[in-house]
């Protein structure tokens, strides 16, 4: 997937302030997969990379999962 113009806008204002940032957004606009395409742009700037993912709610585990396996395939 590509990430929508307000995605793009939202990841880059997160890296203008140093990689750091909560994303605000309404339910069903993807935050998780911005928060992917962020942690892509992460990756891409630092050689060395531990990413964690805190979820509240077990349910949300398998959002990630698969969101996960839609990014970074092999």
């Amino acid at each position: 997937p590509t990430p929508r113009s307000y995605q793009r806008e939202a990841v880059s204002k997160w890296i203008d302030n140093g990689f750091q940032g909560i994303f605000e957004m309404a339910t069903g606009t993807g935050k998780t997969l911005t928060s992917l395409f962020a942690v892509n742009e992460f990756m891409k700037k630092s050689e060395h990379n531990l990413i964690v993912i805190l979820v509240p709610f077990v349910h949300l585990i398998d959002q990630w999962e698969k969101n996960i396996n839609l990014l970074f395939k092999d």
